[in-house]
């Protein structure tokens, strides 16, 4: 039977039972937290090497300003999380439980996990949670060089066969590392995806992130992301939504609306909506598109970017492709490269040294570009609201137009989504998720 958590005070005392079950049984408040501990507030559920594996269903109630100061490499509600593969029983459930005004601030010396909800994670499933109005900082100035940050909205970091359903992230995300020897993922709902492509696949579904993504970093290895700073071996990602505006003060860095970089990984029925402003490169739905290097290619289709690339080199749906698939995709915002004054030239991919661009489409109009370097047909924007102009498009089951999204194509509301992955069936309300929030998202426009 579940232990049953009324206040925050018992909240805390999960980490003396790593492995317990745990249910909320009311809304918490967590406004004392700021005052506990000499400042430093809650102390994360988990660590490295003791990490939480047991589960946690927060019933559909709410934190409340929970305040984090920590100076530990992994921060968050979770600190650190991982289960065991043997089994899907084994994996850690976290589920139903919205973070409201949750304040994260951390600053350590050594590499640093850092989400509002969870730090780092492994075989692990986080299904309908959601952070609102969070503010998450972290900082490794003081760290050796060569460390990495990693942070996120919701999560820093997951691996090894992660699930994430139904959850969301509306927050502030700020990437500190001043130095040029750091490597920083950040991301809006998730810092970095990595996994292993001998192992399952981590799977997003049915996610989103709203907010904002700054960076304060001179590291060449800086890579940000609307939902997600890198995406890599062998993920999946399916009908997710970004509006995360990102700033950034580098030139090294490379930047994605949706996606900083994707490696061997498939996204399918995804879009963005967020600018990008500052200086680096990147593109309205991804920076760069490539592989593993052991033979696992990238697939994005289905997709599409509204968002403006206003950066020192940017495109309107992807910087560069070195490797991989790009179908049935397409973008409407400013793509350019900053030779001043500036000239518009890039209008859905910018450089295409390997990969395959099918069917794809930009806006010559709203991009005020006529040309992309590296591929794709340029529309007006009467052409762009047209069904026709879409060569093998799937308008039955995929896509549809209509005055929704400005008139451009969105995706539609009657498609199969649980059929379409390959989820465990560990949670039964899995086949009852409600998916009309992203795809009523889709249908706003800019």
């Amino acid at each position: 039977m579940a232990i049953l958590i009324h206040n925050v005070a018992e909240l805390q005392a999960m980490n003396n039972d790593l492995f317990g079950e745990y249910e909320l049984a009311n809304d918490i408040d967590a406004t004392e937290t700021i005052t506990w501990n000499g400042g430093a507030g809650f102390i994360p559920i988990g660590k490295e090497f003791n990490n939480f594996m047991g589960k946690f269903n927060g019933k559909g109630h709410k934190i409340t300003n929970l305040y984090i100061n920590a100076t530990v490499p992994f921060v968050g509600l979770f600190g650190c999380v991982v289960g065991m593969l043997s089994g899907p029983l084994d994996r850690v459930i976290i589920r139903d439980v919205e973070l409201v005004n949750p304040t994260v601030i951390t600053a350590c010396n050594q590499t640093l996990y850092c989400g509002a909800l969870c730090g780092g994670s492994g075989y692990t499933w986080f299904i309908n949670c959601r952070v609102t109005n969070g503010t998450i900082q972290a900082d490794i100035t003081s760290a050796p060089a060569g460390k990495t940050l990693t942070i996120g909205g919701l999560i820093g970091s997951t691996s090894l066969a992660c699930k994430i359903v139904s959850c969301s992230a509306e927050a502030s995300v700020e990437a500190i590392a001043t130095g040029t020897n750091y490597n920083v993922y950040a991301g809006g709902l998730v810092g970095n995806v990595y996994d292993s492509s001998i192992l399952p696949e981590t799977c997003i579904m049915n996610c989103y992130s709203l907010g904002t993504i700054s960076s304060d970093s001179s590291s060449s290895g800086c890579i940000l992301g609307g939902l997600s700073g890198n995406i890599s071996g062998c993920s999946t990602v399916y009908l997710c939504y970004s509006k995360t505006d990102i700033v950034n003060t580098y030139t090294d860095t490379l930047c994605g609306g949706f996606v900083g970089r994707f490696i061997a990984s498939v996204a399918d029925r995804c879009f963005s909506t967020g600018k990008l402003t500052g200086l680096g490169g990147g593109g309205g739905f991804v920076g760069w598109v490539t592989d593993d290097g052991a033979g696992h290619l990238s697939t994005v289709t289905n997709c599409f970017s509204r968002g403006d690339g206003l950066l020192e080199h940017s495109a309107g749906f992807v910087l560069m492709v070195t490797s991989g698939t790009i179908e049935n995709c397409y973008s409407t915002g400013i793509g350019r490269i900053n030779n001043p004054p500036f000239i518009y030239v890039t209008g859905f991919c910018f450089n295409n040294v390997g990969g395959t661009l099918t069917h794809c489409y930009w806006d010559i109009i709203t991009s005020l570009c006529g040309m992309s370097i590296g591929g794709g047909t340029g529309l007006s924007t009467s052409l762009m609201k047209q069904q026709s102009s879409f060569t093998g498009w799937d308008f039955i089951s995929i896509w549809e137009l209509g005055a929704e999204n400005d008139g451009y194509c969105y995706l539609r509301a009657d498609v199969d989504m649980v059929n379409e992955m390959t989820l465990d069936a560990v949670v039964d309300e899995l086949n009852d998720l409600d998916y009309t929030k992203i795809l009523d998202l889709n249908k706003l426009g800019v």
